[in-house]
């Protein structure tokens, strides 16, 4: 089954994302393009509701798309043994709601 992208959603979690990291301490803000990528390809490995994702807690939030970049297998396209707390479940088809503020 396709899930298709809700972009405004996805853009929020790497520019959430990227700004925890430099707020907590672990370097420059990383590259918001690599980050969407990793998101955009975990998300064709492992549906992932990205208006959940979203609105995470900062916590929640920073485990999901760090599993998804540490776990994430670029060359073959899989993910390997992690599943983020966001992914769809196989029975929904519908992202959740866009991030509030």
């Amino acid at each position: 089954m396709r899930h298709d992208i809700p972009m405004e959603s996805m853009y929020a979690v790497a520019r959430r994302y990227a700004g925890l990291l430099v707020a907590y301490g672990h370097g420059d803000a990383p590259d918001q393009v690599v980050i969407r990528m990793d998101l955009g390809l975990a998300h064709a490995v492992c549906p992932i509701d990205f208006g959940k994702l979203a609105n995470f807690s900062d916590a929640d939030l920073a485990h999901d798309v760090g599993g998804i970049i540490t776990h994430l297998n670029r060359g073959k396209q899989t993910m390997d043994d992690f599943t983020p707390r966001s992914a769809l479940s196989d029975d929904r088809e519908v992202d959740g709601p866009a991030p509030t503020g």
